[in-house]
């Protein structure tokens, strides 16, 4: 079995689409699963439409967004003939209905996956339709009842159990060698079939979770550039491809900001030691990125840059030491408010951190901490993390005027910057 998860820069258009059947077609060697985004900048709008809903005033973006995909459909099918267009109607209509009776009272984020997790579900069905006009045998699955979450909204945490049971019952129902099945990225589904998503960019994720479940050979990222960089190209002159990345350093490059791949795809993948490729759907001749089990390789620098940060400075009232108790107190607080720590540091009297910018969750933990602890927040901040460093990257990046907190260890020098 492979999975292959294509996002919506690779199917953006219908020229986009060809080019996605062409790879499918030549790349395929047995069972298949892809793993599909919203086409183009689908997102973003639904996530437009979604906010001019609660004022009433959606339906000029709805119709933009419908005119641009029975535009691409246009160009892929005849109208009269295909039953694609009965279905894309259907989901315009079933959308607009849901936008049409929503309710403000509702909760943001249930409305939110509910609405824009429609970018998908439009997106696999044009797919599925072309890959099947095209001769590529191709069953449509539904996400949402396969990815089992809770109702942590926008952000649905995986019941591993119940999600591996249902996966592990997918099972191909013609004898075609190559049988494809395709599916939508970024959503699930909770046990009572309400649908979910699992966090902005998710795609990634979704496609380690069905290749963990169906302990795939392996997983293929499409992506418009032709692997994983050691750094971000519009910030760094002379950028090299990783060829081979171990899992352990592709964790620590997510974590710490790089975007090609989402932060939550290694693990599920690690466990079982399956392969991951970061391949080009703009030249799907090159070899890409592999990311698996390699203890030996001899790693080469990295310079990850993650904006939209924020320091948080935690100094005691009664001037005591910044103990275990109340390092403790910050931590908990940190993690009941969902706050991930991207960094931190500790003197005697403070304790700092550095998280990525979340106003709201920002006053809440000032509200429950202020009693005992005096707080500043520094935001327009940047982390820049150097991954296996040398003096030579030290000196290029690092700015100690501008740096707020730092923490060097033997693989990486971390540092935040004023912006």
């Amino acid at each position: 079995m492979q999975v292959f998860k294509f996002g919506g820069a690779s199917i953006k258009n219908a020229e986009a689409v060809r080019n996605v059947a062409r790879i499918i077609s030549r790349e395929q060697s047995g069972k298949l699963l892809v793993v599909v985004s919203a086409m183009g900048k689908t997102t973003n709008a639904l996530e437009a439409i979604l906010d001019a809903a609660y004022r009433k005033t959606y339906h000029k973006l709805f119709q933009e967004l419908r005119l641009f995909h029975y535009e691409i459909v246009s160009e892929l099918f005849s109208p009269a003939s295909n039953p694609l267009f009965g279905e894309l109607e259907r989901l315009f209509d079933s959308l607009n209905q849901q936008l049409k009776s929503l309710n403000p009272a509702e909760e943001y984020s249930k409305n939110y996956d509910s609405i824009v997790s429609f970018g998908e579900q439009i997106s696999s069905a044009i797919l599925a339709f072309y890959l099947n006009e095209t001769g590529i045998e191709t069953k449509l699955l539904n996400a949402s009842e396969y990815i089992i979450t809770n109702e942590t909204w926008q952000e649905g945490r995986v019941n591993w159990e119940e999600t591996a049971l249902r996966i592990s019952k997918i099972e191909p129902e013609s004898k075609v060698e190559k049988q494809v099945w395709l599916t939508q990225g970024f959503m699930g589904g909770t046990e009572n079939g309400k649908t979910t998503t699992l966090g902005r960019e998710g795609s990634d994720y979704s496609a380690a979770i069905f290749a963990s479940c169906l302990k795939a050979k392996s997983v293929t990222i499409w992506k418009d550039v032709d692997g994983v960089l050691n750094a971000d190209p519009k910030r760094v002159k002379e950028t090299q491809l990783l060829k081979k990345i171990s899992y352990q350093d592709a964790a620590e490059m997510t974590y710490y900001g790089a975007s090609v791949i989402h932060p939550k795809t290694i693990k599920p993948l690690a466990n079982l030691s399956i392969q991951l490729f970061v391949r080009s759907f703009l030249n799907a001749k090159a070899e890409g990125t592999e990311i698996a089990n390699f203890p030996e390789i001899t790693p080469q620098p990295s310079i990850i840059f993650k904006s939209n940060q924020s320091v948080l400075r935690f100094e005691a009232r009664d001037l005591s030491n910044i103990n275990q108790r109340a390092l403790a107190k910050i931590i908990d607080t940190l993690s009941d408010l969902s706050i991930r720590i991207n960094l931190m540091m500790n003197t005697a009297v403070s304790f700092s951190i550095c998280a990525n910018t979340q106003q709201e969750k920002f006053e809440n933990a000032i509200k429950l901490l202020e009693s005992e602890f005096e707080i500043s927040v520094r935001d327009n901040l940047e982390l820049v993390t150097l991954k296996h460093y040398s003096k030579e990257t030290i000196k290029k990046f690092y700015l100690p005027e501008k740096t707020l907190i730092e923490l060097k260890t033997p693989t990486n020098y971390q540092f935040v910057n004023e912006g």
